[in-house]
């Protein structure tokens, strides 16, 4: 095997591993979103001190947010710095028409993140 070969697989091996973070902290910034606002709906019918108890737990859980959401972001940038790297090689033999329903696909994708983002902005500091 050569060198240059090697390094394909190995730039292979680091993209499918961000990617998989990336999936990874969407999941844990979407779940943790959901789990707070569940907390947040619920806590005015506990007791004072139980509703109390939840408003500790849902202030953990916005460091939780905040660090998925950053990794989101940062593996997010990875990701589009490496986008045609991964297309060649993922993909080496790709038309022209694939790459860009898939280009249409994740400015769509965006477009639903930033809805996302949005509503996690309204969870954590307003609900």
């Amino acid at each position: 095997m050569t060198g240059r070969r090697r390094g394909a697989q190995g730039g292979l091996v680091l993209i499918v591993v961000n990617n998989l973070l990336h999936d990874l902290a969407t999941g844990i910034w979407l779940g943790s979103v959901v789990v707070s606002a569940g907390l947040a709906l619920r806590a005015g019918a506990l007791e004072p001190e139980a509703a109390a108890a939840v408003g500790a737990v849902r202030s953990e859980l916005r460091w939780v947010i905040g660090g998925a959401l950053l990794w989101v972001v940062v593996s997010g940038v990875l990701r589009l710095a490496l986008y045609s790297a991964e297309e060649r090689l993922l993909y080496p033999a790709a038309g022209s028409a694939y790459l860009l329903t898939k280009r249409t696909t994740v400015v769509v994708k965006h477009g639903i993140v930033a809805v996302l983002v949005a509503v996690t902005a309204y969870v954590v500091f307003f609900l």
